[in-house]
């Protein structure tokens, strides 16, 4: 078990909805979920590979940040909303930064020794590097989607 991280696209009125009814938002997401309906469109699922992610951005000076960013949904904490402007600028700086420009910060060794989650990146023979990748391309394909559509996006985090 540990922490996943997602994110969904989500019209301006669903987005509006949700900061009204945090309720309404988790029942949404839910349903989406159970009914497969989030494999219908691009779906920013980075599950354990968040921090990795975010790690590469930050040493790339890439200023996207998963859980400063956007506004929290309800008092729980694991959801956060992004409207249509935030998925905007997000889209732009994640697709100007390649992956290889965040691989140049892959460092196995050390993101172990920094304690980045899920841990165990020098085990695996490329140091996770892969999965990041898949990842990162998939975050941008959703981001640069959203955008394109007008929409918003809900972060959900879970442990």
């Amino acid at each position: 078990m540990g922490s996943d991280m997602s994110f969904t696209r989500v019209s301006p009125d669903e987005l509006a909805k949700a900061f009204v009814e945090p309720e309404w938002a988790e029942d949404f997401l839910d349903e989406l979920i159970a009914a497969s309906l989030w494999t219908k469109g691009p779906y920013g699922y980075l599950g354990k590979s968040w921090a990795g992610i975010q790690y590469l951005l930050d040493a790339a000076r890439v200023d996207v940040e998963f859980f400063m960013d956007g506004d929290p949904v309800g008092e729980k904490g694991y959801l956060h909303g992004w409207p249509p402007k935030l998925v905007a600028e997000t889209a732009r700086k994640l697709s100007e930064a390649s992956f290889e420009r965040l691989a140049l910060h892959h460092d196995a060794e050390r993101m172990d020794a920094e304690d980045v989650y899920p841990g165990g990146w020098s085990a695996s023979s490329d140091g996770g590097l892969e999965d990041l990748r898949k990842s990162y391309e998939g975050l941008v394909v959703f981001f640069v989607d959203a955008t394109a559509r007008g929409f918003g996006a809900v972060m959900s985090f879970s442990n």
